[in-house]
């Protein structure tokens, strides 16, 4: 193997590879089976460094990490513990002298296997098994408790987040009801000037009328299309000899004449005028029609009023309000 094969290998092993070339690595695994044996190698080499204790105190923690998440790997870790002890109990150190060459030791799987197998001791046999379960089991329950301590770090960092974005979304609410009443409150400010807007444009028109003010009475009529969907209302005296109903238009400079066709609310056609044209107003333009107001009784009417513009498209509003008698 390689020097730089095995440098590549023991830096996945130990997780200081990048992400990249991990994936890549272990893709080679999969395929490559002389190369997965090149892992295998020193994946055993880094476990009898790890048994030896001659691993830093980084790089043990690295390879741990790296055992936890193998299938085997609590006893891949005890078994290199049994047998780096069984060679350290095994090995026979002899004195040198100058006149005698030094002894060849023997291969390490010579010494494990008279180790286990030497003498017949049944002993022997019985301490080995309770040894392998004991560090099995020790094994097991380090990278158990490090994976439960960083399956609860991040369940801790998960209800943290959650309670973030429930608080997040209790004010997102908070504010989104806070919005709709002031929109609500707008609403009705609006119409409150409108309201008052009517108010005084009636007044206004009654002024204008000068001397025929007490036996005329006008009344500012409002689209149908509108958010509070009441009818408009007017009152009559019993002084009052003649009734103008005003319209406002839009677009009103583009409609050459207007058809004004006036009906209670049973269909009753009331009154019926043609050739009416739009005047410029405070308000844009209006069409105004007069009529007898011994013509309406207290009833619900409702206003038609038709027209053509230049391009020849026909257009239509529909106006309603309601009479009172004093």
């Amino acid at each position: 193997m390689k020097d730089r094969d095995r440098t590549v290998l023991r830096d996945y092993l130990l997780g200081e590879l990048p992400e990249a070339e991990r994936s890549e690595l272990g893709d080679r695994c999969f395929v490559d089976e002389g190369f997965f044996d090149q892992l295998l190698e020193v994946e055993n080499e880094l476990l009898d460094e790890y048994a030896s204790g001659r691993l830093s105190t980084e790089d043990r923690t690295k390879f741990e990490d790296y055992l936890g998440n193998l299938p085997d790997g609590a006893s891949k870790l005890a078994t290199a513990l049994v047998l780096s002890e069984a060679a350290r109990e095994e090995q026979n150190v002899v004195p040198v002298s100058s006149s005698a060459a030094l002894p060849i030791s023997p291969p390490k799987w010579e010494i494990v296997s008279k180790w286990f197998l030497g003498g017949g001791q049944t002993l022997r046999y019985a301490s080995i098994a309770i040894v392998i379960v004991l560090l099995a089991g020790i094994a097991y329950l380090v990278v158990t408790q490090r994976q439960l301590r960083r399956d609860l770090e991040q369940l801790s960092a998960e209800r943290t987040q959650s309670e973030r974005e429930k608080a997040q979304l209790s004010r997102d609410t908070q504010t989104a009801r806070l919005e709709q009443a002031a929109q609500r409150d707008r609403i009705r400010e609006l119409e409150s000037q409108l309201a008052q807007e009517r108010e005084r444009q009636a007044q206004e028109i009654s002024k204008r009328d000068g001397g025929v003010g007490a036996v005329l009475a006008s009344l500012i009529l409002t689209p149908s299309l509108r958010s509070t969907g009441a009818s408009d209302v007017l009152t009559l005296p019993s002084t009052v000899k003649t009734v103008s109903l005003i319209m406002p238009v839009a677009h009103g400079e583009q409609i050459t004449s207007y058809r004004a066709v006036l009906q209670t609310s049973e269909g009753q056609v009331v009154l019926a005028k043609e050739g009416l044209r739009a005047q410029a107003s405070r308000r844009g333009r209006d069409v105004t029609i007069r009529l007898p107001a011994a013509r309406l009784i207290a009833d619900s009417y409702k206003l038609t009023l038709q027209g053509k513009a230049v391009d020849g498209v026909d257009i239509a509003q529909d106006y309603y309000f309601n009479i009172r008698r004093q």
